[in-house]
């Protein structure tokens, strides 16, 4: 029997749902499984829904992905992988215990969990097809590295799907709506199609996806506008600004230095403090989230309506645990106290892109068809954890000019949201269509003729999210030659003749493969360039130098590129075309592949 699977492997915390259909097939249900997990003694079993995209390598090389694992942050730091989705798809690794680790590894073992815990949910079946998503702004090297992670758990790289986080938030909350009587939903889409603004904001990245949407038969027709720029705001950055200030605020209380507290303590008495301001900051964070969500329930408010009411709103009390009796101090703080030194995440200072300001304005700015305006926009969609906290309501209720018609909506869970939606879709593939509008490469007149420089584009079938920057070659010579340009449509297959030779390395008249370095931009020259990793060609014997090259290259519904060649002068000689994903070796796969992996349940 098909199981309709989906997955969010986020930065600081996973989930994996289900979806079933009802007798009639008119009705399809996600629900969020139930994760058996370590707990923080690392002797019992726990179970939430939640699983820490965490992994911890003890003394003996045993994985323990999950709560234990984000315990033992604080207790062992050098021993644990975590926060590892932000350097997915670069050169990174980590030793522990002589053993190196890549974030597709670390990922693969949090993949690993979810996929044995669904299993078990369905007597033991094999799942090896599911949907995974990844943040809309995730680059070619990125979504590699993620199916890379998935093949290595176990899943089956052509039954693997992937779309973006907030689209699948979206799907999940457009399901839900549809089970209602018309006259009481929220998103009206009897009057034709409507654009949202998804805001996702998670433990560790920052999305913002602007959406063309409009009902489709049982489904959704979902047209991608424009994509933030790839942003590492999320969650964590609010915890590390309110665990700076309390490190700060101790400080004074003990009339110290940070040079005395490293003289006069253990480093591993520094790293428990410093893990338990983080966990004080982030219970902060809830603690003033869930006193207002209390008082608006409860006293009939509504936050976005009555902000000055909430302003003064503390934090429960939080204490230091298991430091010395010289450091022992207990915190707290108001809302508006704890927004005053978050600001730098909430307004855009001319400082970066890190903030929230920035990454919604660059999105309307950078519309594929042209600028977009905060009135161009019908509803705005809130997605991830950190949406929770009423201020960044509050900030994008301002940026829509706190219009009444446009306050942030959010899935009754934003935590699962993404999960259940990304099974939804397993379920609804062949009746919600996703696409990006219709563009054109800036090589092609628009005059109806498909030809696009030395290439071919041919488009058919179903589409999905397009090329939101153009993905560039640069030869050894210096000249920059488009690969994919931003805006093309899957089914997208371009062939590339008379650009590619071999290239001369030393004194060698014949090489056994070439390198060719790819970047992402909004044109060749611009000063914003995106590095990707370098395009491997690998030839199947010794081909002199100088030979021609044709290449063939292909952006499928499934967001995958793919890139074939062969030589002009016999096309009978394919070549192997690896595009910026780590290569295992057969026995590095086999042992990621066979690791043990605590917490399972085995």
């Amino acid at each position: 029997m098909k199981r309709y699977i989906g997955i969010d492997l986020g930065t600081t915390n996973s989930t994996i749902s289900y979806a079933t259909v009802s007798v009639n097939g008119r009705e399809v249900t996600p629900e969020t499984h139930i994760i058996k997990q370590i707990d923080d003694t690392g002797i019992n079993f726990t179970f939430d829904p939640i699983l820490p995209s965490t992994v911890y390598v003890d003394d003996q090389d045993s994985l323990y992905v999950g709560r234990f694992a984000k315990k033992m942050v604080g207790v062992r730091p050098d021993n644990v992988l975590h926060k590892v989705k932000r350097n997915i798809g670069n050169d990174w690794t980590k030793t522990i215990n002589g053993r190196p680790y890549r974030a597709e590894t670390v990922s693969s073992y949090v993949l690993k969990v979810l996929k044995a815990e669904i299993e078990a949910k369905f007597g033991g079946q094999t799942i090896d097809s599911a949907v995974i998503t990844v943040p809309a702004n995730f680059n070619l090297n990125q979504d590699n590295a993620t199916r890379l992670a998935a093949k290595l758990a176990g899943f089956d790289i052509n039954k693997l799907y992937t779309i973006a986080e907030p689209t699948a938030a979206v799907i999940d909350f457009l399901n839900e709506e549809g089970k209602q009587a018309p006259e009481t939903r929220t998103v009206d889409l009897s009057t034709g199609k409507k654009r949202l603004l998804l805001f996702d904001l998670g433990g560790g990245t920052c999305d913002v996806l602007i959406l063309e949407v409009s009902q489709q038969g049982v489904g959704f027709k979902i047209r991608e506008l424009s994509i933030s720029q790839y942003t590492e705001l999320g969650g964590i950055d609010f915890d590390q600004k309110i665990a700076a200030f309390l490190y700060e605020q101790l400080l004074r209380e003990k009339k110290m230095t940070p040079q005395e507290i490293k003289e006069r303590f253990e480093p591993s008495v520094l790293r428990t403090l410093l893990d338990n301001l983080l966990n004080i900051a982030e219970n902060m964070k809830k603690s003033i989230a869930t006193r207002i969500d209390n008082r608006v329930k409860n006293e009939g408010l509504s936050y976005l309506d009555d902000i000055n009411l909430f302003q003064n709103e503390k934090s429960d009390p939080w204490a230091l645990t298991n430091v010395p009796p010289e450091l022992a101090m207990t915190f707290n703080m108001t809302k508006q106290e704890y927004d005053k030194i978050v600001e730098d995440l909430l307004y855009d200072k001319g400082k970066g892109n890190k903030n929230l300001e920035y990454t919604v304005r660059n999105a309307l700015k950078d519309a594929l068809h042209g600028e977009l305006t905060t009135d161009d926009i019908d509803y705005v969609f809130l997605v991830g954890g950190m949406t929770y906290y009423p201020t960044i309501q509050e900030r994008l209720y301002e940026l829509f000019g706190r219009n009444p018609k446009k306050k942030p909506l959010s899935s009754i869970n934003a935590m699962t949201a993404v999960s259940r939606g990304a099974a939804v879709y397993h379920y609804y593939q062949d009746s919600i269509e996703i696409e990006r509008a219709s563009a054109t490469a800036p090589e092609d007149p628009g005059n109806g003729n498909t030809e696009t420089g030395n290439g071919k584009l041919i488009e058919e079938g179903p589409v999905t999210p397009a090329v939101h920057q153009t993905i560039f070659v640069r030869m050894h010579a210096g000249a920059a030659i488009p690969l994919l340009e931003r805006g093309v449509e899957a089914h997208y297959s371009r062939i590339i003749t008379g650009e590619f030779v071999v290239p001369q390395v030393g004194n060698e008249k014949s090489v056994n493969g070439m390198k060719l370095d790819l970047f992402m931009a909004r044109h060749s020259r611009s000063p914003i360039q995106i590095k990707l990793k370098s395009a491997i060609l690998k030839f199947r014997r010794p081909v002199p130098v100088g030979s021609g090259l044709v290449f063939k290259v292909e952006w499928t519904h499934n967001r995958e590129v793919k890139v074939r060649a062969w030589l002009e002068s016999d096309e009978t000689e394919m070549i192997d075309v690896n595009i910026g994903t780590h290569e295992f070796t057969e026995e590095e796969i086999v042992d990621i592949q066979n690791r043990l992996i605590k917490g399972i349940g085995e």
